[in-house]
């Protein structure tokens, strides 16, 4: 199949795809760098999840 073949609605489909898909891609790296910098300064803990449990369970009595 020929790229002449398909519809100029499909192209323009697939275009806008590529654009979200470019655009979810540009925000994760995004999330991921702001989450980088929060584990540097220090913004970042371990969770305890046992600890998140029992409070959990605590206020649920």
């Amino acid at each position: 199949m020929a790229i002449h073949d398909f519809s100029p609605h499909a192209l323009t489909s697939s275009e806008n795809y590529q654009q979200i898909e470019a655009a979810k891609l540009i925000n994760l790296k995004m999330e991921i760098a702001q989450g980088i910098k929060d584990v540097k300064n220090g913004r970042v803990k371990k969770m305890d999840i046992h600890a998140i449990k029992q409070k959990a369970r605590s206020l649920h009595k």
